[in-house]
């Protein structure tokens, strides 16, 4: 530092030392860089605030998730029933006529 009299008013300046450009983009940096640690600091104190925040889910929205679970772990085919059907018709024991089977084929809203 440097310190500079002036006779006239008896008023002391204190200026600081030249600096390099070396020494100037130093400080720019350091500057840059403190912005960039209180801006961090600013979305870590979000983020916290953020994690309070809490998701609860309605009984009915439970239910539902449940039952749309049990019935994805069901299989897409029932082999008992299957084997039940081609074993009763191989039998001749549940006889269906093809224009009976035709109309619930097309027409399943009208299914008895």
């Amino acid at each position: 530092m440097a310190i500079i009299n002036n006779n006239a008013n008896n008023i002391k300046t204190v200026m600081p030392p030249p600096q390099s450009a070396a020494d100037v983009n130093a400080a720019r940096i350091a500057k840059q860089e403190q912005a960039l640690a209180a801006s961090q600091a600013q979305a870590s104190i979000q983020a916290q605030a953020v994690s309070h925040d809490r998701i609860e889910i309605s009984r009915q929205a439970s239910s539902v998730n449940n039952a749309v679970q049990a019935a994805n772990e069901l299989p897409d085919v029932r082999q008992a029933l299957v084997q039940k059907a081609s074993v009763d018709r191989a039998e001749h024991q549940s006889a269906v006529s093809p224009q009976l089977l035709a109309q619930k084929m097309l027409f399943q809203d009208n299914i008895k």
